[in-house]
């Protein structure tokens, strides 16, 4: 797993660094980009990411093996970052979903709840205290 905090600490104590800063110093980089790749907000580019596993005394193996492990680090964000939106509209197609039946359930119940006794006062054999049937009618 690519770990840019361990990279940096070692490429820190190698040159005897004492913040990221400095470290954004030996790289030639301007402002808090050392500080934007711990907090994950951004990553170095291949280049920089090279110049700081020097700095950090790898040889050149582990410096290939650091920037492949950064390149699979970079698709599995994207990849998450594409699931995240996938999720997302799902749920709102369930948010709409769970809307739509809200509403015909309080229309049903509106229509269960209302007083009904003068509609039924013709029909004496039909219980109408006991009936909890929606009855859905349409014109032709």
């Amino acid at each position: 797993m690519f770990n840019i905090d361990e990279l940096i600490e070692k490429a820190k104590k190698n040159n005897e660094l004492k913040s990221d800063m400095d470290v954004n110093r030996l790289l030639g980089m301007k402002g808090p980009v050392v500080s934007q790749w711990r907090t994950g907000r951004s990553l170095p580019s291949d280049e920089t990411l090279y110049k700081l596993c020097d700095a950090a005394g790898y040889d050149k193996e582990q410096i290939m093996k650091e920037m492949v492990l950064l390149a699979i680090h970079r698709t599995a964000s994207t990849d998450q970052v594409q699931a995240n939106e996938a999720w997302r509209g799902m749920l709102d197609t369930l948010k709409r979903s769970l809307g739509m039946f809200a509403l015909v359930a309080a229309v049903g119940l509106m229509a269960m709840n209302t007083n009904t006794n003068s509609a039924y006062a013709s029909m004496p054999n039909f219980d109408h205290q006991n009936d909890r049937t929606i009855y859905i009618m349409g014109n032709k």
